[in-house]
């Protein structure tokens, strides 16, 4: 009798250190897995209002912040899902690059933001303001967003 209660004690001991090392195994690939997503509010302006509406992206997750803006920017540019919604950017507008410098964030976009201009009735000064939006709404620790077009300031192109 002696002799299975200590079987069976070593079988619970056995079982029980199997369950906690996969569980153990499988709370590190959740917690290191690539596949993790970030939820992103993009605003584009509505067609009828013309006021700033939110559409949910999910993205996938980066651990950089810099990365994050770019995987940002890269939805925005792609264009609303929603009917009734309006291009922020043109279609194909290219990021060069992201810096971030405490609570401000430099982004450098490619020429084409410039000279090809979104299907929508966007002047180029509320097609900025959207990106700050977009930028300022999903990254709150930041408070200010410098926008440039092939390295140059975008002051040019506002007074234009």
């Amino acid at each position: 009798m002696r002799c299975l209660v200590e079987v069976r004690a070593r079988n619970l001991i056995i079982w029980s250190s199997a369950f906690i090392v996969a569980f153990l195994l499988s709370l590190i690939l959740f917690l290191v897995r690539s596949d993790r997503t970030d939820r992103y509010v993009l605003f584009f302006p509505s067609e009828i209002t013309r006021e700033w509406i939110g559409e949910a992206r999910e993205v996938y997750h980066t651990r950089d912040m810099e990365e994050s803006v770019i995987a940002l920017l890269k939805e925005l540019a792609l264009g609303p899902i929603g009917l009734r919604l309006e291009p922020t950017v043109p279609k194909g507008t290219g990021v060069r690059s992201v810096i971030l410098r405490e609570k401000t964030v430099f982004i450098d976009f490619t020429a084409h933001i410039a000279v090809n201009q979104p299907a929508s009735r966007l002047t180029f000064a509320e097609m900025l303001a959207g990106i700050k939006k977009s930028v300022l709404y999903n990254f709150p620790s930041l408070e200010e967003v410098v926008i440039y077009i092939e390295g140059s300031s975008t002051e040019q192109y506002v007074e234009a």
